[in-house]
């Protein structure tokens, strides 16, 4: 799968780094690959092109720039990547 604003699956894991343009608030987008769903949503409040400051993955807090590993449960799984 190709890259996309900074977002992409590689194997079972989901890289994330976003790059977007500082005056954009944020963004929205939904990846699926076999059984797996997820809905990873962007927010730039800090008003930033890149740099995460959190990665949330089903509730749980992981570090900027740490591989996601995605389970084919079938069930969509939310991400929230937060810049700044």
């Amino acid at each position: 799968m190709g890259n996309i604003l900074g977002i992409r699956i590689e194997n079972e894991v989901l890289l994330v780094n976003p790059c977007i343009p500082r005056q954009r608030p944020g963004f929205e987008v939904t990846l699926t690959r076999r059984a797996s769903t997820s809905i990873v949503a962007v927010q730039n409040l800090a008003c930033v092109c890149t740099g995460a400051a959190s990665i949330t993955l089903n509730g749980t807090r992981f570090a900027a720039g740490q591989p996601l590993v995605t389970v084919d449960e079938g069930a969509p799984c939310p991400v929230l990547v937060v810049l700044g």
